[in-house]
């Protein structure tokens, strides 16, 4: 059965927020609280749900089911699933590869979906990788494409210091308690060894520009969407990934809000030229300038 706990910032523990605004989607999949909103908090500025909601599994099969990826046309996933496959992957593990000091060689990337491309191009590396992904959909996928599975929640995985690098793409704004869970995150991880997170910035321009429109519609702000796709829960700044890195036993070593690829993206819309040319130069203007929409954080392990 779904809890929802109204508490303080589930990173800081800061009791003072500011809210943002009322939660008041239409038609969610699963029932929200009346008094549900998104607040910010005071101290560490984490963009966060109150109350926020524990979901069971009934709940969770509902939010995740197979039409979750099904916004991406397939011309635009045909082009996207290239640059995932071969390009992110390498350009984030030359950012793991000058801070990993571990030479164990063994990653887990958490919730790995339907594709573990990280998982995929380290076993290509000669890396011994694990995808860790709930949802038997997804899993039997992967194991479909010979990639090894561990479809037990984070919390249950046995052993420590048991990997070089601990990876999550979109993976940890989905979770209601971060601090536990990074902690076990850090108990997994090899001394020397990396975690690389990616994470919506809910600071971008790509946000400001969505929240100023729902504001003038008076619709429910952008920052997060805890009860529409995605399903974010929270949203990280570098002061809150700082508090959550200490807390857990670890050092937050970088957060640059790089790659997000929304001039990509603009660039394959449907729209037209007059829209998507004039977007796309904004949105390439503002990840130059560190306002993309990734967040993507390393941690290391001392």
């Amino acid at each position: 059965m779904t809890k929802y706990v109204k508490d303080r910032c589930p990173v800081c523990e800061y009791s003072e927020y500011v809210v943002i605004g009322k939660v008041n989607e239409a038609l969610p999949p699963i029932s929200i609280p009346d008094d549900s909103t998104i607040v910010k908090c005071k101290n560490c500025k984490l963009i966060y749900v109150n109350p926020m909601p524990y979901w069971d599994e009934n709940d969770y099969s509902k939010l995740y089911d197979e039409t979750y990826f099904s916004y991406i046309n397939s011309d635009m996933r045909k082009k996207w699933f290239d640059i995932r496959q071969n390009v992110i992957p390498v350009k984030r593990f030359e950012r793991i590869s000058k801070q990993l000091k571990s030479n164990k060689n063994k990653l887990l990337e958490i919730g790995a979906g339907e594709y573990a491309f990280m998982c995929c191009y380290l076993s290509s590396k000669g890396w011994q990788a694990i995808a860790q992904e709930p949802s038997e959909l997804y899993a039997n996928k992967l194991r479909s494409l010979g990639v090894k599975v561990e479809t037990r929640g984070i919390k249950e995985l046995d052993g420590e210091n048991e990997y070089s690098v601990i990876f999550a793409d979109s993976v940890l704004e989905h979770i209601p308690d971060p601090v536990p869970y990074y902690q076990k995150l850090a108990a997994l991880l090899a001394p020397g060894g990396v975690i690389y997170t990616v994470s919506p910035n809910e600071y971008s321009v790509y946000n400001f520009l969505l929240n100023c429109i729902s504001k003038i519609k008076g619709a429910t702000p952008h920052y997060i969407a805890p009860y529409t796709q995605p399903y974010h829960l929270m949203g990280f700044a570098r002061e809150s990934l700082e508090i959550l890195a200490k807390r857990s036993g670890l050092t937050l070593i970088s957060y640059n809000k790089i790659d997000d690829y929304m001039a990509f993206h603009a660039l394959n819309s449907n729209n037209s030229a007059l829209i998507k040319y004039p977007l796309a130069l904004l949105y390439f203007v503002s990840q130059s300038a560190g306002f993309g929409t990734n967040g993507e954080a390393l941690f290391v392990k001392r």
